[in-house]
């Protein structure tokens, strides 16, 4: 095993990359400065991982898992990718924690204010985070919703972005997702 001197002599004597980037998604400017022996390859990685997020997540991509929530029919399973179950778990449960001030029900009140623009053919949604079931691979909606992941699909696609980093050996990085 060797020590930690060891370890960064080796690592400095390695040809260490950097990389910065910067592309459109989760409906913002997202960039990333890495530096590491696989930065270019980390950062295409993180970007793939974020642009994986945005596909599933996005209040605006017509056949994300998030638009075909927001229109389905009350009462219907609908299945969903792993990932985006896990992000609506998350939220659920800080929508429990903060008694409901956290609420992914929210792209109503954000279409009514111009934030969002109104899904066609989505129902008038009428419930809140309470009205969400999740099964292993699937969601329900007990009445019609809509729903936006926003406030919490951005740090989701952020940690898998730091996750990709980290397997290419970027020992520094910045990701930065308004």
């Amino acid at each position: 095993m060797a020590c930690a001197g060891c370890w960064r002599r080796t690592h400095l004597s390695s040809p260490v990359e950097t990389s910065r980037r910067a592309r459109a998604l989760l409906g913002t400017i997202v960039s990333i400065d890495a530096t590491g022996p696989n930065a270019r390859a980390g950062v295409v990685e993180a970007f793939a991982a974020i642009e994986r997020v945005h596909q599933l997540m996005s209040f605006h991509q017509a056949e994300s898992d998030l638009a075909r929530l927001n229109l389905a029919p009350a009462g219907v399973w609908t299945r969903v990718a792993s990932e985006t179950l896990a992000v609506l778990r998350f939220a659920l449960q800080l929508s429990r924690v903060s008694a409901g001030v956290f609420d992914v029900s929210v792209a109503p009140a954000l279409v009514a204010n111009g934030a969002l623009p109104k899904p066609a053919g989505a129902a008038a949604p009428g419930g809140d985070w309470r009205d969400l079931d999740l099964s292993d691979d699937a969601v329900r909606l007990r009445v019609p919703l809509l729903l936006d992941l926003g406030g919490v699909a951005k740090g989701y696609a952020v940690d898998r972005a730091i996750d990709a980093l980290h397997q290419h050996g970027c020992a520094s990085a910045l990701t930065h997702a308004e």
